[in-house]
């Protein structure tokens, strides 16, 4: 039976190496086999802009001034809404693998410029939806370190443990646990990451689709 909500759009979170793509795919196959319509995305997306931004400046290939980038990621995240208002408004579930709390926390971490995290965070907030729910999965910096090591040695401009310490901190400083924040302990065992992001998710689901 598949079950009657109204849409979502669920930004799945955390600094590199957290495991958030796994638990992306784990939740969205749960909630699924519980009747919902589900549906993944992740940015930057496949679209022109996202293809652009993943191949020349994430992969360190060209130089691009730290704002000019998050520039680029609000505008691939404006096509990426673009094909999922039709999803949401039919009651589908959108888990993004990323959303635009990653731009925020990374430009916290990498523009040193005063007050530059809330222009990026008022950019996106003007352009996009806000989030129905974050989940951020959390883990330190050492421990993600390690996991990113087995990446194919494929390391990407921000994947650097210093950055990562400011990255997190950027998402404790703006997205601090509250109604529709949770902050999950990616620690644990895989199944119960699994299990405290359903429940999360659910519990919302419940609130706002009683029925």
């Amino acid at each position: 039976m598949v079950r009657q909500v109204t849409g979502k759009i669920i930004a799945m979170e955390g600094i590199d190496g957290s495991g958030k793509s796994t638990q992306t795919r784990l939740v969205a196959h749960t909630l699924s086999s519980y009747g919902y319509k589900v549906n993944v995305t992740s940015e930057p997306t496949d679209g022109p802009t996202g293809t652009e931004v993943r191949e020349r400046y994430l992969s360190g290939k060209e130089k691009i001034d730290p704002m000019g980038l998050q520039r680029k990621f609000t505008e691939d995240r404006m096509w990426h809404m673009a094909q999922c208002a039709p999803l949401v408004s039919a009651g589908n579930i959108v888990l993004t693998d990323r959303y635009y709390p990653s731009s925020v926390a990374y430009g916290y971490a990498s523009i040193n410029e005063n007050g530059a995290a809330d222009r990026i965070l008022e950019m996106n907030v003007k352009a996009v939806p806000r989030p129905d729910m974050i989940c951020v999965f959390d883990i330190s910096p050492e421990l993600a370190i390690k996991r990113l090591e087995g990446r194919n040695g494929k390391v990407e401009i921000f994947e650097k443990r210093s950055t990562l310490e400011k990255v997190r901190e950027g998402y404790r400083v703006y997205f601090p646990p509250d109604c529709n924040t949770v902050w999950i302990d990616a620690t644990r065992r895989i199944d119960e990451i699994t299990g405290i992001a359903v429940s999360a998710i659910m519990k919302m689901l419940r609130k706002d689709d009683p029925h």
